[in-house]
């Protein structure tokens, strides 16, 4: 090979690195003394059964802070199970995710009178960001990346419902307010799940 073809793949290869979506910083992970559930917990999204489902099927664990190139297969899984995400166009299905979460979280008092403005603000957010859009690279030899879209949107979920957590539900102490501050700094809900 060349030192030119060479040059050509490193170029490449950073643009395509580059072009995921940013990891979380070192900062979402540290000082995390409380699991959101013990602050404020949170309705199932999606029915137990296929999400166990899809933890099984996709067991791959990624350790804090490391560098991804693909999305969580298991949330991928999630929404095709539900029929509200096409792999092929990267697209979701708002009426799908609202049907499923309604059918779940909405028996929630408390969360049923948010579910629905806040699937279509993550929807929105979500599907206009091309950072999502971009094309993941699998981490197991020989199948698809996965993508990150279905994994967006759930984190987007469940920082909504986490940062408007209604007072009857809302734990209030000192750690439970760092892990909403780091929410609504960018955290992702996946970092500080602990």
């Amino acid at each position: 090979m060349s030192c030119r073809s060479d040059f050509i793949v490193i170029i490449i290869t950073l643009i395509v690195i580059n072009g995921q979506p940013p990891q979380d910083s070192k900062f979402c992970f540290q000082g995390i003394t409380r699991k959101p559930a013990d602050c404020c917990p949170l309705p199932p999204l999606i029915q137990k059964d296929i999400v166990d489902e899809c933890r099984e099927k996709h067991p791959t664990k990624f350790a804090p802070g490391s560098k991804r190139t693909e999305g969580s297969c298991i949330a991928e899984c999630v929404l095709r199970k539900i029929n509200a995400f096409d792999a092929g166009s990267n697209t979701l299905d708002k009426e799908k995710i609202g049907k499923a979460i309604l059918e779940t979280a909405g028996n929630d008092e408390d969360f049923m009178p948010m579910l629905n403005k806040i699937v279509d603000i993550c929807i929105l957010s979500v599907s206009q960001n091309p950072i999502f859009l971009t094309h993941p690279n699998s981490s197991v030899p020989g199948r698809a990346g996965c993508s990150f879209v279905p994994q967006a949107l759930i984190n987007c979920i469940k920082t909504e419902m986490f940062t408007n957590c209604p007072s009857s539900r809302w734990f209030d102490a000192s750690e439970c307010g760092q892990l909403k501050q780091k929410l609504l700094a960018g955290c992702s809900f996946a970092s500080v799940i602990g």
